[in-house]
């Protein structure tokens, strides 16, 4: 398992959104003005790596990238017992608490 820190994987996202965009042939311009956000904003995210959640959304569903999004918001395998979550809660509370 690799270990990343937020800024090194804003980065390779950037790196993946940009490749997308210029194998589909759509100018910076392009996306801006389809996706309603500012080319600056779009370049200011690619320079510094910060954008609004929902605007950096808006990129990946223009540039039909949703299959980048989908292991994130896939169900867990196993769902947990209600006695099974409150331990993990208890555990969670206790190491807090030291």
């Amino acid at each position: 398992m690799l270990l990343y820190t937020p800024n090194e994987i804003l980065g390779k996202l950037i790196q993946k959104i940009e490749r997308k965009r210029i194998e589909k042939g759509i100018k910076q311009s392009e996306l801006s003005k389809r996706t309603n956000i500012p080319l600056s904003t779009y370049k200011n995210f690619l320079s510094t790596k910060s954008i609004n959640a929902i605007r950096l959304i808006e990129i990946l569903f223009f540039l039909e990238m949703e299959e980048e999004l989908k292991s994130l918001l896939e169900e867990p395998q196993k769902e947990l017992t209600y006695k099974e979550l409150k331990d993990k809660t208890k555990s969670m509370e206790k190491q807090r608490i030291r």
